[in-house]
């Protein structure tokens, strides 16, 4: 990318819902007691590099069905690898690239979706979001289609799920739909296991339609979100209300003074992309967290930098990310999962294999160019 561009308890059932929810938000609660927004320093002046080149490297393979247009979330289920592609779900060979099928079609007929929010895999099978039509269609590893579960939206809340997630107690999270009015529609819901809402998490509004496939993080209950060019990621805590956790200190390339009073993120854009504009770090984007760490990816000056900080040290590992020799093009993309480390870059030279993912072990990452 260049430069930058009611808790509504109605029935003996939710309340019960409500009551598992409130234990999963509260879980970490007590680690979490008296905890302040903690800044996580990028040390500009000790970047590590972290080359390609020395990363194993799965070439996707590209024909007239395959070819992938923007790699924005991975998941995986056995040997099998799922990209989201914008507006839809390719399957590859875990661990040859080799393209295998398309998950689902858009169109009106039985197991078709009108529009693609977003996928996620839960027991066994993949699930697209159609928010639009109000449904979740579901497939199994292989592609065939499985069953559409039709999901109820409440009238007297008037908030439509639209990117939906599902969390580890059973529930869902949910990114809600913009409602055109600016700073009026809550940021995020809780869903409960049948997909209706009663729980609307409070602080933060959204200002415009634009959306995003990443945005949240959950770890054994400890839920985190984040926005596209705003340097704070937030926390979902235990009363319900987003508040700040951590705050990315860009320090001398930290965005200048006068972004922080821009609110919408178009004008944000804009802002960036102004050629008067000095160059800063921003885009603080992919963000994942565990009990030691915290990961996230973000640019500056054309470039993209990956960070692994350590929670019990207060210490961020920052990384440049690059290929010496210029045959792949890093995207702003990474995954982490099971120790591993995913990049996506474009081929620069072989323009019958042009994404490619490149993996890392989280533990013995090569900081040096070869």
């Amino acid at each position: 990318m260049q430069r930058y561009r009611h808790i509504c308890m109605v029935s003996a059932k939710r309340a019960i819902a409500l009551l598992v929810i409130t234990v999963f938000l509260s879980s970490c609660s007590t680690r979490e007691e008296g905890q302040r927004l903690e800044p996580v320093f990028i040390d500009f002046d000790n970047i590590q590099t972290l080359c390609l080149s020395v990363a194993r490297c799965v070439e996707l393979e590209t024909n007239e069905a395959s070819v992938i247009a923007s790699v924005d979330r991975i998941q995986f289920m056995n040997n099998k690898l799922y990209i989201q592609d914008r507006g839809q779900v390719k399957a590859f060979d875990k661990n040859n690239g080799k393209y295998l099928f398309n998950v689902g079609v858009r169109g009106n007929g039985p197991g078709e979706y009108t529009t693609f929010s977003n996928f996620y895999i839960k027991d066994g099978n993949l699930h697209i979001v159609d928010a639009m039509a109000r449904q979740l269609l579901s497939y199994d590893e292989y592609g065939s289609y499985v069953s559409t579960v039709k999901y109820h939206i409440d009238s007297e809340i008037d908030l439509i799920p639209g990117h939906i997630f599902p969390l580890s107690n059973g529930t869902y999270i949910s990114r809600n739909m913009f409602r055109g009015v600016p700073n009026e529609t809550p940021v995020v819901s809780i869903l409960d296991e049948n997909l209706d809402h009663f729980l609307t998490i409070q602080g933060r509004t959204r200002n415009s339609g634009f959306s995003v496939a990443d945005w949240f993080s959950e770890y054994h209950g400890e839920i985190l979100y984040w926005e596209t060019l705003n340097d704070t990621i937030f926390h979902i805590d235990d009363s319900g209300s987003i508040n700040p956790r951590y705050f990315v200190d860009f320090n001398k390339n930290a965005a200048p003074q006068s972004f922080g009073s821009i609110t919408d993120v178009y004008d944000r854009i804009d802002f960036a992309n102004h050629p008067e504009t000095p160059t800063f770090a921003t885009l603080v984007k992919y963000v994942q967290h565990d009990e030691a760490h915290l990961r996230f990816i973000f640019t500056f000056d054309h470039n993209l930098y990956y960070v692994k900080y350590n929670k019990r040290n207060k210490k961020a590992n920052t990384y440049l990310i690059l290929d010496s020799r210029q045959l792949y093009e890093p995207l702003y993309f990474t995954y982490y999962e099971a120790g591993q480390v995913y990049f996506s870059a474009y081929s620069m030279s072989e323009p019958g294999n042009d994404f490619a993912l490149f993996v890392f072990d989280d533990e013995t990452m090569i900081e040096s160019l070869p």
